[in-house]
């Protein structure tokens, strides 16, 4: 048996706003020696002399800020942490 479906109208503005309000609820923010653990689901710092600092050999932005990859090992479980970021290299 198949229910009788009705399109449901709604306003950009108001999509926008949900999306936007959603999207800003699962975001975390961290600190500068901290990563984001996929296994844990929240912040953590890598083990100590486990974290490498690598060029990715590409240029992000109008700026051409050069991106790097910072890479360690989770403290609590062990599982690989990735980080991307971007380092200045202007005047």
């Amino acid at each position: 048996m198949e229910k009788d479906v009705t399109p449901l109208l709604v306003m950009g503005s108001d999509l926008k706003e949900f999306i936007k309000k959603k999207n800003m609820k699962n975001k975390v923010s961290l600190e500068k020696d901290q990563f984001y653990c996929m296994k844990c689901h929240k912040p953590v710092r890598a083990k100590v002399n486990s974290e490498v600092t690598m060029k990715t050999g590409k240029r992000i932005g109008k700026a051409g800020i050069e991106q790097l990859n910072r890479i360690g090992i989770c403290e609590t479980c062990g599982t690989p942490l990735n980080r991307f970021l971007g380092v200045y290299q202007g005047d």
